[in-house]
């Protein structure tokens, strides 16, 4: 019987709950509902806006950033997932690895070849489009995507290459999550692993371990960026989901 029906009205069954809605399908009314959204506008993300509007301080772009990660929404400065110990495939285990930028790629930051800083410029248009549709005027969204621009440039620097990343040697670091954390003062992960769904873990894979710890310390100089009152950083990085606080 359902065969015969077409897929839009199949859809239309499976949105109205007249059959068992599953994840796939909920998926589906989301995507074929899009209209609706465009039709609301920006009153669809007011609930969002006004979370991060009332952000202060960096605590509170750290707190965003569990959020945005806990709720499938983005995976902000770092990237982070559960999977196999590789040298213990029984084990299942918390990975850290680089993250923060918008870009498919960290060369497009660090190259300055013309193709290359044609793709800086229509992100960086791109950012300011996302601002002014969220209520900045132009001046706010430039100064905004400069500063987002800025901070993802600073991440760049300390990823690998893909070349690199390629070393499963090299990318294959654990750490106690006690000692990570205390080499890390900016980012408690005791806490964060327990904001992440993941408590009580006593140990964490990095792949790039320069990303986040001393000599080089990116990650915390790019906090320190984002906290900057100056820059208005905490405001506009939480406000783009695809920047470092929102990838």
């Amino acid at each position: 019987m359902l065969l015969k029906l077409s897929w839009k009205k199949l859809l239309l069954i499976k949105c109205t709950g007249r059959i068992s809605n599953p994840p796939r399908w909920r998926f589906l009314c989301r995507r074929h509902g899009q209209h609706g959204h465009r039709k609301a506008g920006l009153h669809s993300y007011k609930k969002d806006l006004a979370r991060i509007t009332a952000i202060k301080d960096l605590k509170g772009v750290l707190d965003e950033m569990n959020y945005l990660r806990s709720n499938g929404v983005a995976s902000p400065l770092y990237g982070f997932s559960i999977g196999q110990d590789r040298k213990n495939v029984e084990n299942m285990i918390p990975q850290l690895s680089q993250g923060g930028i918008g870009l498919a790629d960290r060369d497009y930051y660090l190259k300055d070849d013309a193709r290359s800083q044609n793709i800086r410029a229509a992100y960086s248009n791109y950012i300011v489009r996302l601002f002014t549709l969220t209520g900045s005027n132009e001046a706010r969204a430039r100064q905004n995507a400069e500063a987002i621009l800025n901070i993802e440039k600073q991440l760049a620097n300390a990823q690998l290459s893909r070349v690199e990343m390629r070393d499963a040697y090299r990318t294959y670091n654990k750490f106690s999550v006690a000692d990570f954390s205390r080499q890390t003062p900016h980012l408690k992960w005791n806490q964060i692993l327990t904001a992440l769904k993941a408590p009580g873990q006593d140990t964490i894979l990095v792949n790039n371990p320069a990303f986040l710890l001393p000599p080089i310390h990116y990650c915390r100089q790019c906090l320190w960026m984002i906290g900057k009152p100056t820059c208005n950083g905490i405001f506009c990085v939480a406000r783009h989901p695809t920047s470092a606080a929102g990838l």
